[in-house]
């Protein structure tokens, strides 16, 4: 085995491997089971999973590689590339109305441009439109276009230039200048006609998949609303372009061969766009990531396999299941609470502490990778994984504002961090005690009522949802744990929580959010 600092840890943000000199590292920890393969078919139209679930790795490996004769490309929208979109509205350019339209003609650029590759050359009048097409979009931008968003934003913003450029090219007409004009009526439905002709009748060697991801990067200067309705549009527009365009131009002349876009979304946030059917969507043209188990049968999940794989894809001989985390961990830690000492198995130990995302083991992996590396230690022990803890806590709550911050502000955030100080060292606890912890803190503060401090149900609905608690159930004495990111299924897309019941807060938060610091405030 190879030692442990020698170990490379998967970095937190996939894409950092996207076509950089780290793409090979990826290629070979990456670990794929038919979850991730029931993707790459033609129907599957949206990645679904919570942050740290593997979505952008899915889409960056397969970018990266030609799987299963698919060739594939990821696209990123952006914080600017929203901000555009308002622009444009507030102009009076556009109207919400036209984001599907504006999300339609922005993809098939972007798709027309990729697309070069795989045409097949042999049938040059099969690909005569899109070249002019490709030429006209050259000549708008005086240079190469980059297929990204934030260029192809550009061309909505001034439709008419595109479209005169265009005809003249269609009309045999030179000029390498753009052509500067006011006044025109931007016409989506003419682009979109456009790209579609050049589309139309090209013939395909291999499949092609257009993943689309940043869509949890909501501006801090956007109305949330605005920016819900702009996304609304993309998934719409990915929505029709899957099913009323890409069938009929690719499916029926090439059963074997297809174009499609994927949407990488979290749960959360398809949920609100509130698409029609949405529970249709869901069962037939998504796949949601999960990498939930117990704790019984935890060496034969998936999450353990994937973990243990990245560690043994580093190795120059093959080892069985189990032998590569046995190597750098401790079988055992050893934890001391406040009045027993716990001995478990050392992923369990580890487990517990997160939401069973590949992220998060991979983050707490590192933090103790890099702490015993400090202590000169070539193995994990118990040591330095309870010194670790704190660190990992505060990662985690990191998790935690991220997901919260796209439904809720900075602010917002401020005051239920405050909030926490009044469970004065309270893990578990039942519904009468957090109303009364809930009305003794806006008795501190009469004049600050966000709103998820609505009403003690509108926040524990919120800590329930950011898994920050459980709600706990005993049936035929046994006690259940309930927690929103292991309830999320095709079927229960937004799970509730049980009111009047008992609570608990979430294990790997405990130090992050430091329960029992009561902090004395002057009232308001």
């Amino acid at each position: 085995m190879i030692p442990l600092d020698e170990i490379r840890i998967c970095k937190a943000d996939a894409i950092n491997y996207y076509r950089g000199d780290d793409q090979e590292f990826l290629n070979k920890i990456f670990f794929s089971d038919i979850r991730f393969k029931k993707v790459l078919e033609s129907k599957i139209y949206f990645l679904q999973g919570d942050k740290g679930t593997g979505k952008t790795a899915f889409a960056v490996y397969n970018s990266n590689n030609e799987t299963e004769n698919i060739k594939s490309s990821l696209k990123f929208t952006s914080e600017t590339d929203f901000k555009k979109f308002i622009r444009l509205i507030e102009s009076g350019k556009i109207n919400i109305s036209d984001f599907v339209g504006i999300w339609k003609v922005i993809l098939l650029l972007l798709i027309s441009q990729e697309l070069e590759s795989i045409l097949d050359g042999n049938l040059i009048t099969n690909f005569l439109t899109l070249s002019k097409l490709d030429k006209a979009i050259k000549r708008y931008y005086k240079s190469a276009f980059f297929p990204e968003i934030s260029n192809a934003i550009e061309i909505i913003d001034k439709a008419e230039v595109f479209l005169e450029i265009l005809k003249n090219i269609k009309a045999g007409a030179s000029s390498s200048e753009k052509i500067e004009k006011t006044g025109f009526q931007i016409n989506l439905h003419e682009i979109e006609n456009e790209f579609k002709k050049a589309l139309i009748d090209i013939k395909l060697k291999k499949s092609f998949i257009l993943f689309v991801d940043g869509t949890d990067q909501i501006p801090f200067d956007v109305k949330r609303a605005k920016y819900v309705e702009c996304l609304r549009g993309l998934a719409n527009a990915i929505w029709e372009l899957n099913q009323l365009f890409f069938p009929e131009i690719f499916h029926k002349k090439h059963p074997t061969n297809f174009i499609k876009i994927v949407l990488l979304i979290r749960p959360d946030i398809f949920s609100i766009i509130r698409f029609h059917n949405a529970n249709a969507k869901l069962k037939d043209n998504s796949v949601l990531l999960s990498w939930i188990t117990t704790e019984t049968n935890y060496k034969n999940s998936r999450l353990f396999k994937m973990i243990d794989n990245s560690l043994a894809s580093q190795q120059t001989s093959k080892f069985a299941l189990g032998y590569s985390w046995d190597a750098y961990v401790d079988k055992t830690f050893e934890i001391c609470h406040a009045n027993k000492t716990e001995i478990l198995p050392s992923f369990i130990s580890i487990l517990r502490r997160t939401f069973m995302r590949p992220r998060d083991l991979f983050a707490f992996l590192d933090i103790m990778q890099a702490r015993a590396l400090r202590e000169n230690s070539n193995k994990i022990t118990s040591k330095i994984f309870n010194s670790s803890i704190p660190e990992f806590s505060r990662y985690l709550l990191g998790e935690v504002k991220d997901q919260f911050n796209f439904f809720h502000d900075d602010y917002e955030w401020g005051i239920l961090f405050d909030f926490f100080n009044y469970f004065d060292g309270t893990i578990k606890f039942d519904f009468q005690f957090f109303e009364e912890t809930f009305n003794r803190f806006l008795e501190d503060y009469p004049s600050e009522n966000p709103d998820v401090f609505e009403s003690p149900y509108v926040l524990l609905q919120s800590l329930y949802t950011s898994n920050i608690i459980c709600y706990i159930e005993y049936s035929n004495n046994e006690t259940f744990y309930h927690w929103s990111y292991k309830e999320k299924s095709y079927t229960n897309i937004e799970p509730l929580v049980e009111y009047e019941s008992e609570y608990q807060f979430h294990i790997g938060l405990l130090k992050a959010i430091g329960l029992g610091q009561r902090i004395n405030r002057k009232r308001h």
